[in-house]
């Protein structure tokens, strides 16, 4: 039987239209995605290892917070962190149970809170993680992952299913002429100084310190406004996928940890008694499953003493924050393989309610509520984080920020006491002519000789 030149011709077009469109989409691939992401150079520095005891999962969180040089250091173990921005669960499973395949490794280190219970999908993270997860693989291997990944329940009926397959759709440069060239050319001089500083930072902590004057109200519960926790029983998609690690981990003989990294003090405070609520709920499923959860946020100073120093921002550690961590970590374990020998309880290390609030005797950061009167009032609610046996002092003040205003105001670098210290937070502020104004609140304990432990500013305008 003879095949037409016709439809051999077509068979021929219809190849060289794939090939066409893949090179295409290649070429906008290597143009608008940036030089390299978190997935990327954490599976490419993962390819390089060899004999690994244990692993650390998580989000920026758990690499932020971990240095496992340095827990490798007193444990005498070999360590990897396979922590990305963002990662799923679902991608947290993929990572252990690609380790446990690789290098059967022994432990799993989790970093995990109650916001993980947020079912929140970040598709642009999921999707890269998986892309830098298959690059290894052959590619029978990767057509059958690529059509498990496009098939899956979550994915199926939404355009992630359809767009995996372009990720410069969803992970791209700024569509800038300018921008789009300066990333070509990264791309082409991967030795190049400024592809090596964009590579140097990406999965690394931070080396700078939080400005506990501007983070205000700024924590995980007024940023991560989508929470939701239940505290019958898990249910809903993000338990299901916390299970399957769990299973994972017990058939394997893992042995998984999770671990909540510290924050600032604030990140415990905002919630007051309903942090050790959730942490209740967590701990009690935890216990439930065979499985051990440890907060760092309230663990005893003989094991890790938080300090204000040790954060880049409201939720992440510093350099000097992760050496310090990842130091108690690793002494944390020694202990705890200790207990599981001896059959001891390890609670005794973890403050209770009543033990954590008591043990702050500073503040973490202040903020105001400001709202305009009718009658150009200003109504100030000042609040500040601290212990519940702190004595926080607050005082007053206001900058008018005209030129003419600035010349009368030079002393106190142009503010002006509205109300000295007092144990009140709240303030309204007589009527004020129209113009621009700078509001301050100083903040400081009844025991301070400071003359401000912290201080918070907003700029109004009054019509």
């Amino acid at each position: 039987m003879q095949i037409s030149k016709s439809i051999i011709s077509k068979i021929i077009k219809i190849i060289v239209s794939i090939l066409l469109f893949c090179l295409l989409n290649s070429l906008l691939c290597f143009m608008l995605i940036p030089p390299v992401g978190s997935s990327e150079k954490m599976w490419s520095l993962y390819r390089e290892e060899e004999n690994l005891d244990m692993i650390y999962t998580g989000t920026s969180l758990c690499y932020a917070a971990i240095d496992n040089s340095t827990i490798d250091s007193i444990l005498g173990t070999k360590s990897f962190n396979m922590a990305t921005a963002s990662q799923e669960l679902n991608n947290t499973y993929e990572a252990i149970e690609t380790a446990i395949k690789d290098h059967q490794i022994k432990r799993a280190v989790l970093t995990f809170s109650y916001l993980n219970l947020i079912e929140y999908n970040n598709v642009q993270a999921e999707t890269c993680f998986f892309k830098e997860r298959i690059k290894s693989l052959s590619m029978p291997e990767k057509i059958k992952e690529s059509l498990k990944f496009a098939f899956d329940k979550r994915h199926f009926s939404t355009p992630t299913s359809i767009n995996f397959v372009f990720p410069w759709i969803f992970s791209h440069v700024k569509f800038r002429p300018g921008r789009i060239i300066e990333n070509t050319k990264d791309k082409l001089h991967k030795n190049t100084e400024a592809y090596q500083n964009i590579y140097n930072t990406i999965n690394v902590s931070a080396d700078c310190d939080l400005n506990y004057n501007t983070v205000g109200n700024e924590n995980s519960k007024t940023v991560y406004v989508g929470l939701k926790y239940n505290f019958g029983k898990f249910t809903g998609e993000v338990f299901e996928q916390l299970e399957d690690i769990i299973n994972l981990c017990k058939k394997n003989n893992v042995d998984l940890m999770l671990v909540n990294p510290p924050k600032p003090i604030q990140d415990v405070l905002c919630y007051g008694d309903e942090y050790f609520e959730l942490n209740k709920f967590v701990n009690e499923y935890a216990q439930t499953q065979g499985f051990d959860y440890y907060d760092f946020n309230i663990i005893k100073p003989e094991i890790f003493k938080n300090q204000d120093d040790y954060y880049s921002d409201f939720e992440h550690v510093n350099i000097k924050g992760q050496k310090a961590f990842s130091a108690a970590l690793a002494q944390f374990i020694i202990l705890r393989d200790e207990a599981k020998k001896n059959g001891t309880d390890l609670s005794s290390l973890f403050y209770n309610k009543d033990e954590y609030f008591a043990s702050i005797d500073r503040i973490g950061c202040i903020y105001f509520d400001l709202q305009q009167t009718p009658d150009n009032k200003l109504s100030i609610q000042a609040h500040a984080y601290a212990g519940k046996n702190v004595n926080v002092l607050y005082q007053i003040l206001l900058k008018n920020l005209s030129e003419s205003a600035a010349q009368t105001q030079a002393d106190n670098n142009g503010f002006v006491i509205l109300r000295d210290y007092s144990n009140q937070p709240d303030f309204t502020a007589s009527s004020l002519e129209p113009g621009s104004y700078l509001i301050r609140v100083n903040a400081r304990t009844d025991k301070s000789a400071n003359e401000y432990d912290r201080y918070y500013e907003q700029q109004i305008i009054i019509k």
